[in-house]
C-alpha cells in the first residue's frame, strides 16, 4: 500500500479558485498520471475538496519555482494567470522575495509582490510575454497570420471573433452585455467534438464598461463556465486594445463574476510587445489530503486552518467590484 500525505492550501484569483500543493514537501515526484487522478477527484465540488484545478509547487532550474497546472478535468493547460498569481504568493512568503520569476509550461514569467491592489488584499502582478498572433495549431482553418474581428458561421453569427495565444489559446468576443448562456453555448461548440478547434479553446466575451474598465467573462477549456480567468482578461485586454476599445498605456479595471484584476498592454511604436495582470492571490483554508494510490478515491482530507480575516477582505472586494459594474 502506497499512501502519500500531502498538505494544500485552497486559494483564488478572483475567485478562480484553486488547491495549491507544493510537491517538493513530498517523499517522491508524482506523476503526470497521479496528479491527473487527484485533480479528477479533489477539483470535484460534489465529492472532493472542489476548484477549479489544482496548482503543484516544483523546483526549478532557471527561476525561483516551477508551476504546474492540471485543470478540474484532469487536462494540463499552458499556463494560469489567476493560479500564478497564487503561487507566486507561496514563493514570496516562502522565500522572503519581492521581485521573481517562475517557471511554468508556456514560459518563464516575471512576477511582483504589489502593495496597493485593494485593501489588505495581497496582491501580484505578472508579466506575460509570450504572445502570439498564430492561429495554425489552434485553429487551422482561419489560414491567417491575425484572426482579428471576423464571423464564424459555426458560431453565434451576431458576433465578430478574434484569436490570440498567451499563451492559452483564447477566443474572444464583444457583445453589448452579459450573456452566461451565449458563453455556455459557444465554449461548449468550441471544445466538445473540437472539429473546428483539435486542441479545444479558451472562449471569452466582453463589454466596455467604459473607457478604461471592461467586463470579462470566460468559458475555460479543460474547467467550463468560471468565474474568471487570467489568461483570458489579459487576452481580452490585448485585443481590446488593438480594436481601440481601450486606451494605449494604460492600466484598466478588468471586472468578472469574482471581482476585478487590473491589467495594462505594453507596445512599443505600436506593436503589442507584453501585457501585466495584477490581481489578489487569495488563501482561504489550509488541509492535509491522503491518498492511498490503490484506491484514491477513497481519500481523506482534515483541515488545520481557515483564514478568515482574507476571506471578509476579499468579500469587500467582490462587493465593491459588484457596485462598480452595477453603477458604471
Amino acid at each position: 500500500m502506497s499512501t502519500t500525505e500531502l498538505p494544500f492550501i485552497k486559494c483564488h484569483g478572483s475567485g478562480n479558485d484553486f488547491i495549491l500543493i507544493d510537491e517538493r514537501s513530498s517523499s517522491s515526484v508524482l506523476s503526470p498520471e497521479q496528479r491527473s487522478r487527484m485533480a479528477l477527484l479533489l477539483c470535484d465540488r460534489k465529492g472532493g475538496i472542489g476548484a477549479d484545478g489544482i496548482l503543484f509547487v516544483l523546483n526549478s532550474e532557471v527561476a525561483s519555482g516551477r508551476m504546474i497546472i492540471v485543470n478540474s478535468d484532469g487536462s494540463e493547460p499552458e499556463m494560469c494567470g489567476n493560479g500564478l498569481r497564487c503561487v507566486a504568493r507561496y514563493i514570496s512568503e516562502a522565500k522572503g522575495l519581492l521581485d521573481f520569476h517562475i517557471e511554468t509550461k508556456g514560459g518563464v514569467y516575471a512576477v511582483e509582490r504589489v502593495d496597493d491592489f485593494f485593501e489588505q488584499i495581497p496582491a501580484y502582478s505578472i508579466r506575460i510575454d509570450t504572445i502570439s498572433w498564430g492561429t495554425d495549431d489552434v485553429f487551422p482553418e482561419a489560414n491567417a497570420e491575425k484572426f482579428l474581428h471576423h464571423p464564424l458561421p459555426f458560431l453565434e453569427s451576431e458576433l465578430l471573433y478574434s484569436m490570440i495565444k498567451n499563451p492559452n489559446p483564447h477566443l474572444v468576443a464583444q457583445t453589448a452585455g452579459p450573456d452566461t448562456a451565449l458563453l455556455s453555448r459557444i465554449g461548449q461548440r468550441c471544445n466538445g467534438n473540437r472539429d473546428h478547434f483539435p486542441k479545444g479553446t479558451n472562449v471569452n466575451l466582453f463589454y466596455a464598461l467604459a473607457e478604461n474598465a471592461i467586463f470579462v467573462e470566460t468559458y475555460e477549456r479543460g474547467v467550463g463556465l468560471t468565474n474568471a480567468c487570467g489568461t483570458g482578461m489579459l487576452a481580452t485586454s490585448i485585443i481590446a486594445r488593438t480594436l481601440e476599445v481601450i486606451p494605449p498605456g494604460q492600466w484598466i479595471t478588468v471586472y468578472n463574476k469574482g471581482g476585478f484584476v487590473k491589467c495594462r498592454v505594453n507596445e512599443v511604436d505600436g506593436h503589442i510587445q507584453s501585457a501585466d495582470l495584477l490581481g489578489n492571490a487569495t488563501y482561504e483554508w489550509e488541509g492535509l489530503v491522503s491518498l492511498d494510490w490503490s484506491n484514491p478515491a477513497d481519500f481523506l482530507v482534515m483541515t488545520h486552518r481557515v483564514f478568515e480575516a482574507e476571506i471578509m477582505a476579499y468579500e469587500r472586494l467582490r462587493h465593491f467590484a459588484q457596485n462598480r459594474i452595477a453603477t458604471t
